[in-house]
């Protein structure tokens, strides 16, 4: 029995399956090219981290009328930072600095919450980022050794009791105190994440030289209950 131009039994062939197996052989092709990279990361390991002068600056010196810092790292414990801030305002400290870079940024977000939930602070944002170079070595014979660059975000959020000048509202990353409804509230505190389970360093790229995404920080889902 004939149908249009084919006979009964022919395999029907429409648009849809061309853009099948090209989605396919897109696919394919993608997965080949990342079994291909995980092969070459493997020839190299991390052997040195460099931190660029602007991060230097950053971690390093004190800020303006050198203020009092909390330095906020992702395996520092969240109590243990607010416990040494408020020891900072009961102290007679006015403004204290809270920095933090990449994945802790989520970390000092959190404990900045939490202590305007304590105490009536004002708060200023300042988001920067610095570079960060990675030198990869090879464990075979004949390959370069290999540099990489990438960015990180920073970020300093400076918490005080009292405005010292009016303008300071102006600031774009100003916030004023909490109202007193907002302070009772609770805060979720972003849950720890294990070493074991954080990602590898970025692999090394195929040429002498590539540069790196920027550093992010993790979500805020789930995470442990602190009341405030």
């Amino acid at each position: 029995m004939i149908r249009g131009n084919k006979t009964e039994g022919d395999e029907d062939s429409t648009p849809f399956d061309s853009s099948s197996r090209a989605s396919n052989n897109r696919i394919s092709s993608s997965s080949n090219h990342n079994n291909d990279y995980s092969a070459h990361m493997e020839k190299y390991r991390l052997v040195q981290e460099h931190k660029s002068e602007e991060s230097d600056d950053f971690l390093g010196t004190q800020t303006s009328g050198s203020l009092p810092e909390v330095r906020i790292t992702q395996q520092g414990k969240p109590r243990n930072y607010i416990s040494y801030a408020m020891n900072l305002f009961e102290s007679g400290q006015v403004t204290i600095v809270l920095k933090a870079m990449g994945r802790a940024i989520n970390k000092a977000v959190t404990i900045a919450e939490i202590l305007k939930r304590k105490m009536p602070l004002h708060q200023w944002n300042n988001l920067s980022s610095v570079e960060m170079i990675d030198v990869y070595e090879p464990v075979e014979e004949g390959l370069d050794v290999v540099t990489s660059r990438r960015y990180v975000s920073c970020m300093q959020i400076t918490l005080s009791l009292a405005l010292t000048q009016p303008n300071e509202v102006q600031h774009p990353g100003y916030q004023p105190p909490l109202s007193e409804d907002e302070m009772h509230q609770q805060t979720v505190m972003p849950p720890a994440v294990p070493m074991t389970q954080q990602p590898p360093p970025p692999g090394p790229p195929r040429g002498p030289s590539a540069g790196g995404g920027e550093g992010g920080a993790p979500g805020m889902a789930g995470g442990t209950l602190i009341s405030t």
